[in-house]
């Protein structure tokens, strides 16, 4: 066991202090080894420690791991790591350090762990091991992969940001995404639904009222733009907004001040704005139903896609619902919600699984007709069931093969000595679905 140096001598940093590339939205720890493997932790822009002291941002239950063992700093396009004093000390791919500046991909150890640095954006391998994912959002087909790229550069700047989409995309959880991998991670989510909600309310609900401004006004109440100072304010259904209430809301994105009802004096606010639609809000300017100048007050828009042009993320997101359930889903069952429309798009989705659980009580395997799904009534209903079909066996394929090569550490011999396949249909296989074999493919 080492006692911890007093020498100001370090060691030398792995990196230059300053990245090549700047530095992902958010970044993702991985315990790679060690008694808490498998344990992962998301990290804002900020001081982080690790350690296993309670209140750390990655707690530890290494008992060679000191209370607070080191510091790791996300700022900007600089990350660093910092060695607090720890009795057992800390090293980056196997070099020791008291302050180091690693590499996206390093791996730290310290005591009997191993904590790999990664993008919060998890990037699907060419085998298909690891799902994409930003934050809450997960997806692997082409439109979720393009939406990903968008996100991690969104999150670290600090603009107004509209997110459009049909219901049931997932628009909110997409705000939830940005705001998490962003500078303002640590302050408050404020949500603001202006759906369903009569004019003076949604007055009051955004800017705040003195005390006595109306009837029924018993108290002054802060606005929820000032209460989401420090941290993002996301308004939901922005098209709901009455049109003599735009020009307020400009001022108060312009200017980060609000006034409340019955008061002559503005409250100051930093909060970063998000709003989602499922509107054309371009078609409302058009109409005179939106003003143009709230509408170029979004400096980025952000487009949800339905789930109908995002099928091959089906299989993902069912298994990510019933997700605690122990249910699993017959092949018949997942051909037919590929092969669905999808009008309500996620939600929908969710909902028609849990219904399709309750119905299904005590059993362990959802099959097509307890899915309660009307088949699209068309000629080419059996040529798209037999399409979402075939998608079905061949992930089912990849995924075992996959499983096999890395069982069999890529020895093709042996895979197919395990699996009772020929060896020829067992290549052609493998070639089908990409997977070159290898003596030590990467590991998921």
């Amino acid at each position: 066991m080492r006692t911890s140096e007093t020498s100001t001598e370090t060691a030398p940093r792995l990196t230059s202090a300053r990245q090549a590339t700047r530095l992902p939205a958010s970044l993702r720890l991985s315990v790679v080894a060690g008694p808490d493997r498998g344990l992962e932790q998301t990290l804002p822009s900020g001081r982080h420690v690790i350690g296993h002291a309670p209140g750390c941002a990655l707690r530890l239950t290494d008992r060679k791991v000191s209370r607070r063992h080191l510091e790791l700093i996300v700022d900007g396009d600089r990350l660093a790591v910092r060695d607090l004093g720890s009795k057992n000390g800390s090293s980056c791919d196997g070099l020791d350090f008291k302050e180091a500046s690693p590499r996206i991909g390093a791996v730290l150890a310290l005591g009997d762990t191993r904590i790999k640095i990664m993008s919060a954006v998890r990037r699907q391998s060419a085998a298909g091991a690891e799902p994409a994912q930003f934050e809450k959002l997960v997806g692997t087909s082409p439109p979720m992969r393009a939406l990903f790229e968008l996100l991690e550069k969104i999150a670290p700047l600090d603009v107004t940001v509209l997110i459009e989409g049909e219901t049931g995309t997932g628009k909110e959880l997409c705000a939830q995404s940005i705001h998490a991998a962003s500078r303002r991670a640590k302050g408050p989510l404020v949500v603001c639904d202006l759906s369903g909600l009569s004019e003076s309310l949604l007055e009051s609900e955004l800017f705040g009222h003195r005390r006595g401004a109306f009837t029924g006004a018993e108290n002054t109440r802060k606005g929820l733009l000032v209460e989401a100072d420090g941290g993002t304010l996301f308004i939901d259904e922005i098209g709901e907004l009455a049109l003599n209430l735009q020009p307020r809301l400009l001022r108060a994105i312009e200017n980060r001040q609000a006034k409340p009802v019955g008061s002559d004096r503005y409250q100051s606010f930093d909060a970063r704005i998000i709003c989602a639609t499922n509107r054309d809000l371009i078609a409302e300017c058009q109409r005179g139903r939106f003003r143009e100048d709230l509408f170029h007050r979004f400096v980025m828009t952000v487009k949800m896609p339905p789930l109908r042009e995002r099928v091959e993320d089906i299989p993902l997101l069912a298994e990510r619902l019933l997700h605690g359930s122990n249910v699993t889903l017959a092949a018949d069952a997942l051909a037919l919600l590929m092969s669905y429309r999808w009008p309500g798009n996620v939600r929908e989705l969710r909902n028609v699984l849990d219904r399709a659980v309750v119905r299904l009580g005590g059993g362990r395997e959802l099959t097509a007709a307890m899915l309660g799904l009307q088949p699209p009534a068309d000629d080419h209903f059996s040529e798209q069931f037999l399409d979402a079909k075939e998608q079905v066996v061949a992930r089912w394929e990849r995924d075992y093969l996959g499983a096999l090569l890395r069982r069999t550490d890529g020895n093709v011999a042996r895979a197919a000595r395990e699996s009772g396949l020929h060896r020829p249909y067992l290549h052609r296989l493998l070639k089908k679905h990409g997977l070159v074999s290898r003596r030590r493919p990467p590991r998921e």
